[in-house]
């Protein structure tokens, strides 16, 4: 019988630790710039290998309920949306990419919820429309929805989406959208960042969105209170 996957995610880590201190060991011995171009893509591909470990422990957690307690606490649209662009920011200038801050006039200036939380999911948005963006770019922005909620949109010029594709858009392991990109070792496996930024809007009392258009990009859209529900979520 096959291992529950949480299981098979966390025994991963050993191996995948062993090789990342091989990797380091072999990058400091005297090697040519070919070798090291070998070795920075092995690292990369280690690297993919590892979040794909941590987002299927993650996502075992969250249907578990065993995910931290939501912590809420002030923090402001756009320094969450700052904080993704400083992260992502040289993986878009690698693959060419424009990526970029835009933050409403109707943005409200703060928001009460879990800072950690609320910038993964965005993180996981953004990290997906890179992946599936060859020109142009990513956009971030905060806005107001007009129902006493925060918007953040994630919106890409990538391929778009079909209603086949929009239709299996949350399962597991799905990668709709992703079809004649190809791989790319500078990227992130794709296959659970959509599902874990849903199932974190949902435990921050929000919910998140998509608007697409085939053959003229997306738009994922992560909606949020302003102050988190009443009732305990986690």
């Amino acid at each position: 019988m096959l291992p529950p996957l949480p299981a098979l995610a966390h025994d991963l880590r050993t191996p995948l630790s062993g090789m990342s201190a091989l990797l380091d060991l072999l990058d400091a011995t005297a090697l040519d710039g070919e070798q090291r171009a070998h070795v920075a893509a092995l690292r990369e591909a280690l690297g993919g290998m590892r979040r794909l470990s941590d987002d299927a422990l993650e996502l075992a957690r969250l249907g578990a309920g065993a995910a931290p307690a939501v912590r809420a606490g002030e923090c402001a649209p756009r320094a969450l949306l700052d904080g993704v662009a400083r992260t992502l920011g040289a993986l878009a200038a690698a693959c060419g990419l424009a990526l970029d801050v835009v933050v409403a006039d109707d943005a409200p200036p703060l928001v009460r919820t879990d800072a950690g939380e609320a910038r993964a999911a965005l993180l996981d948005l953004a990290t997906n429309a890179l992946r599936v963006t060859r020109r142009g770019g990513v956009t971030l922005r905060a806005r107001g929805d007009g129902e006493g909620a925060v918007a953040f949109d994630v919106a890409d010029t990538g391929p778009g989406l079909t209603d086949a594709q929009r239709a299996r858009l949350f399962r597991a392991w799905e990668r709709p959208g992703d079809e004649g990109v190809g791989d790319d070792a500078r990227l992130p496996p794709g296959g659970l960042g959509l599902v874990l930024a849903r199932a974190r809007a949902e435990r921050l009392g929000g919910r998140l969105e998509v608007a697409s258009v085939h053959t003229a990009g997306s738009t994922f859209t992560l909606v949020l209170p302003l102050a988190p529900p009443s009732a305990p979520r986690g």
